[in-house]
Protein backbone atom coordinates (compact mmCIF):
# COMPACT_ATOMS: atom_id res chain seq x y z
CA UNK A 1 0.00 0.00 0.00
CA UNK A 2 2.83 2.31 0.80
CA UNK A 3 4.18 2.26 -2.60
CA UNK A 4 0.88 3.50 -3.88
CA UNK A 5 1.71 6.89 -1.87
CA UNK A 6 5.22 7.24 -2.99
CA UNK A 7 4.60 9.15 -6.29
CA UNK A 8 2.03 10.74 -4.39
CA UNK A 9 4.43 12.27 -2.04
CA UNK A 10 6.89 13.53 -4.16
CA UNK A 11 4.46 15.71 -6.14
CA UNK A 12 2.76 17.44 -2.74
CA UNK A 13 7.03 18.00 -1.88
CA UNK A 14 7.09 19.78 -5.26
CA UNK A 15 3.81 21.70 -5.18
CA UNK A 16 4.68 22.87 -1.77
CA UNK A 17 7.99 24.22 -2.53
CA UNK A 18 6.50 26.19 -5.92
CA UNK A 19 3.82 27.41 -3.50
CA UNK A 20 6.45 28.89 -1.49
CA UNK A 21 8.10 30.51 -4.66
CA UNK A 22 11.30 28.47 -3.87
CA UNK A 23 11.88 28.21 -7.67
CA UNK A 24 11.46 24.75 -9.44
CA UNK A 25 15.11 23.14 -9.20
CA UNK A 26 14.81 23.50 -5.73
CA UNK A 27 11.77 22.15 -5.23
CA UNK A 28 12.38 18.84 -7.95
CA UNK A 29 15.51 18.33 -5.46
CA UNK A 30 13.33 18.18 -2.52
CA UNK A 31 11.13 15.74 -4.48
CA UNK A 32 13.24 13.33 -5.66
CA UNK A 33 14.69 13.47 -2.46
CA UNK A 34 11.52 12.26 -0.44
CA UNK A 35 10.42 9.43 -3.48
CA UNK A 36 13.96 8.01 -2.79
CA UNK A 37 13.69 8.09 1.20
CA UNK A 38 9.87 7.00 1.11
CA UNK A 39 10.21 4.38 -1.72
CA UNK A 40 13.23 2.71 -2.77
CA UNK A 41 12.10 1.95 -6.19
CA UNK A 42 12.13 5.19 -7.45
CA UNK A 43 15.80 5.20 -7.59
CA UNK A 44 15.05 4.22 -11.23
CA UNK A 45 13.46 7.55 -11.23
CA UNK A 46 16.34 9.34 -9.79
CA UNK A 47 19.49 7.87 -11.42
CA UNK A 48 18.50 8.99 -14.77
CA UNK A 49 17.31 12.57 -13.68
CA UNK A 50 21.00 12.67 -11.90
CA UNK A 51 22.62 11.52 -15.00
CA UNK A 52 20.00 14.27 -16.78
CA UNK A 53 21.03 17.21 -14.48
CA UNK A 54 24.62 16.29 -14.38
CA UNK A 55 25.39 16.12 -18.05
CA UNK A 56 23.89 19.83 -18.43
CA UNK A 57 25.89 21.34 -15.99
CA UNK A 58 28.53 19.41 -17.71
CA UNK A 59 27.60 20.90 -20.98
CA UNK A 60 27.16 24.70 -19.77
CA UNK A 61 30.54 24.16 -18.45
CA UNK A 62 31.77 23.40 -21.92
CA UNK A 63 32.38 19.59 -20.97
CA UNK A 64 30.62 17.50 -23.39
CA UNK A 65 30.81 13.43 -22.25
CA UNK A 66 30.37 10.98 -25.11
CA UNK A 67 31.00 7.84 -22.89
CA UNK A 68 30.01 8.23 -19.25
CA UNK A 69 30.92 4.83 -18.21
CA UNK A 70 34.68 5.72 -19.86
CA UNK A 71 34.61 9.04 -18.06
CA UNK A 72 33.68 7.24 -14.75
CA UNK A 73 36.67 4.96 -15.10
CA UNK A 74 38.75 8.01 -15.67
CA UNK A 75 38.78 8.67 -11.89
CA UNK A 76 41.67 5.43 -11.80
CA UNK A 77 44.05 7.71 -13.38
CA UNK A 78 46.76 8.22 -11.51
CA UNK A 79 49.42 9.71 -14.11
CA UNK A 80 48.92 11.94 -17.47
CA UNK A 81 52.01 12.59 -19.62
CA UNK A 82 51.95 15.34 -22.07
CA UNK A 83 54.05 16.05 -24.85
CA UNK A 84 55.27 19.75 -24.53
CA UNK A 85 56.17 19.97 -28.32
CA UNK A 86 53.99 23.26 -28.49
CA UNK A 87 50.94 20.89 -29.19
CA UNK A 88 49.32 22.12 -26.19
CA UNK A 89 50.26 25.62 -25.53
CA UNK A 90 50.61 26.83 -28.48
CA UNK A 91 48.20 25.01 -30.31
CA UNK A 92 50.89 23.67 -33.18
CA UNK A 93 52.42 20.90 -34.32
CA UNK A 94 56.03 20.37 -34.45
CA UNK A 95 58.98 18.22 -34.49
CA UNK A 96 61.61 18.01 -31.56
CA UNK A 97 63.37 15.51 -32.28
CA UNK A 98 64.79 13.26 -35.07
CA UNK A 99 66.58 10.03 -34.25
CA UNK A 100 68.61 7.74 -36.68
CA UNK A 101 71.93 6.23 -37.28
CA UNK A 102 73.31 9.30 -38.10
CA UNK A 103 73.37 13.19 -37.88
CA UNK A 104 73.64 13.47 -42.15
CA UNK A 105 70.92 10.29 -42.68
CA UNK A 106 68.69 12.83 -39.94
CA UNK A 107 68.74 15.44 -41.69
CA UNK A 108 68.38 13.89 -45.13
CA UNK A 109 65.07 12.03 -43.91
CA UNK A 110 63.94 15.67 -42.38
CA UNK A 111 64.81 17.04 -45.33
CA UNK A 112 62.58 14.59 -47.49
CA UNK A 113 59.93 14.50 -44.79
CA UNK A 114 59.49 18.38 -44.83
CA UNK A 115 59.73 18.04 -48.92
CA UNK A 116 56.54 15.57 -49.01
CA UNK A 117 54.47 16.93 -46.20
CA UNK A 118 54.55 20.73 -47.58
CA UNK A 119 52.13 19.86 -49.83
CA UNK A 120 49.99 18.46 -47.40
CA UNK A 121 46.96 20.30 -45.58
CA UNK A 122 47.01 18.16 -42.39
CA UNK A 123 48.07 20.09 -39.34
CA UNK A 124 50.93 17.25 -38.08
CA UNK A 125 52.40 17.41 -42.06
CA UNK A 126 52.03 21.37 -41.72
CA UNK A 127 53.79 21.06 -38.45
CA UNK A 128 57.16 18.25 -40.40
CA UNK A 129 57.31 20.90 -43.16
CA UNK A 130 57.92 23.86 -40.90
CA UNK A 131 60.55 21.95 -39.08
CA UNK A 132 63.10 22.75 -41.97
CA UNK A 133 63.59 24.92 -45.23
CA UNK A 134 65.36 22.43 -47.18
CA UNK A 135 63.09 20.48 -49.69
CA UNK A 136 63.62 18.43 -52.68
CA UNK A 137 61.56 19.24 -55.61
CA UNK A 138 58.27 16.68 -55.56
CA UNK A 139 56.45 16.05 -58.55
CA UNK A 140 53.07 14.19 -59.41
CA UNK A 141 52.29 14.96 -55.54
CA UNK A 142 48.13 13.80 -54.83
CA UNK A 143 45.62 14.42 -51.90
CA UNK A 144 43.81 11.45 -51.51
CA UNK A 145 41.14 11.81 -48.77
CA UNK A 146 40.77 8.87 -46.36
CA UNK A 147 37.74 6.59 -46.31
CA UNK A 148 36.19 5.38 -43.11
CA UNK A 149 36.36 1.69 -42.60
CA UNK A 150 33.56 0.42 -40.17
CA UNK A 151 34.73 -3.14 -38.32
CA UNK A 152 32.62 -5.69 -38.94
Amino acid sequence: MADYYCPWRGVITLALWLSLNRGFAFGLERMVTVMVVACPHALGVAIPLVVAVSTAISAKSGLLIRDRTAFEQARNIQAIIFDKTGTLTEGKFGVTDVIGFDVKSDKKFLKYAASIEALSEHPIARGIAAATEERFDVTAFKITPAKEQRAK
